[in-house]
């Protein structure tokens, strides 16, 4: 069997250089039907391919409908006769920007929602990269999911090839089936997140890559599915507590916004931006924490670095420090560093000149 649809991006035979389209089918099914007759002495003539071929005609689905589901928010349509996929737009109310999904079948649900969203849709049919029906009409739900909170207090510890993790049960636990432990690796680019069910208050999951950036979250089951996922502290495999972030910089954006730098530290997951007030202010108080920052992988470059905005009255009023953590594990902070002088807006410095008369000036 032989064809000409296979790599080619100009091929006639194919929407996209390798899916067939109507010709590509025609030329599969004439493939077949030589295979038959020569191989098989099924039929005396091979399928002839006609000279014009019908086009495809895809229209827009109908019966689309959007409704409340145990797991979250449930939108079905009918299926489309010769449609390839589904493009559906989702957002929620009052948003102006769309996500979109390719869907091959005639359901989607939306999950991971909050009780009280209202989201809304809209569907049209797919037949490869150049055939595609109208939009519909915009349907919307609103979502009363069934399912249950994530746990509180999760605890994550990195080990040699994964990470162990705990949470606190929560005070109603008859209504719970498992708990799904999430994870995903930030180094692998689209790679999707695992899930491992555990019941109880913890485990621990094996089988990752050392030195790889794992983020990890933790989801409640019950009988109607998963619930919203709690965050965690992400972990880097294979490695322990960071040692604190060294070489801290901080360089002067506007006179609210700083932008700081650090030497990178191989065994952090991610950093903690820390500020307090300056000594000299009459109120000085504890540092409290600003941001989170992620590391972004295995191509993170040596200096690490976080643009901190908002800082009133002025960055001059405080002064910041940054710790890093692998799990809970998590080191003391740097040094503090504070924004040095600068001549910025309407700032003004006054200066005192002496005249030293017996030199003329």
């Amino acid at each position: 069997m032989r064809l000409h649809i296979g790599g080619q991006h100009h091929s006639e035979a194919a929407y996209d250089g390798l899916h067939p389209n109507a010709l590509g089918d025609y030329q599969l099914a004439q493939a077949f039907s030589r295979t038959l007759v020569a191989d098989f002495n099924i039929g005396r003539h091979e399928l002839c391919i006609p000279a014009t071929i019908p086009p495809r005609i895809v229209s827009t689905p109908t019966n689309f409908k959007a409704g409340s589901a145990p797991s979250g928010v449930a939108v079905t349509w009918d299926a489309v006769y010769g449609a390839f996929w589904y493009d559906l737009r989702v957002r929620l109310a009052g948003s102006h920007d769309w996500t979109t999904c390719y869907v091959p079948s005639n359901r989607y649900d939306t999950t991971f929602c909050v009780k009280g969203q209202r989201w809304e849709y809209q569907l049209r049919s797919r037949a490869g990269d150049t055939i595609k029906s109208a939009w519909s009409s915009l349907v919307s739900a609103v979502a009363h999911p069934e399912t249950l909170p994530a746990p509180n207090h999760i605890i994550t510890h990195a080990t040699s090839d994964g990470f162990l993790i705990s949470w606190d049960y929560p005070s109603d636990p008859l209504r719970i089936d498992r708990f799904g432990v999430l994870s995903r690796d930030r180094d692998i680019p689209g790679v999707f997140p695992s899930i491992v069910g555990i019941k109880g208050t913890g485990g621990r999951v094996a089988g990752l890559v050392s030195g790889h950036h794992y983020d990890v979250a933790v989801q409640t089951w019950n009988m109607a599915g998963g619930g919203l996922p709690g965050g965690a502290r992400a972990v880097t495999v294979g490695k322990g507590t960071p040692l604190p972030p060294m070489r801290l910089q901080i360089s002067i954006v506007d006179r609210t916004s700083a932008e700081l730098r650090w030497r990178g530290e191989p065994a952090a997951a991610g950093y903690r931006i820390w500020a307090r007030r300056t000594a000299t202010l009459a109120h000085p108080f504890e540092k409290r924490e600003l941001r989170d920052v992620p590391v972004a992988g295995m191509v993170k470059p040596l200096v690490d670095k976080a643009l901190l905005t908002g800082l009133y009255p002025s960055v001059w009023d405080f002064e910041f420090a940054v710790s890093a953590y692998n799990g809970n594990d998590e080191s003391d902070v740097s040094q503090w560093v504070i924004a040095p002088p600068s001549l910025v807006e309407d700032d003004s410095i006054e200066i005192d000149l002496d005249y030293a008369p017996d030199t003329g000036l």
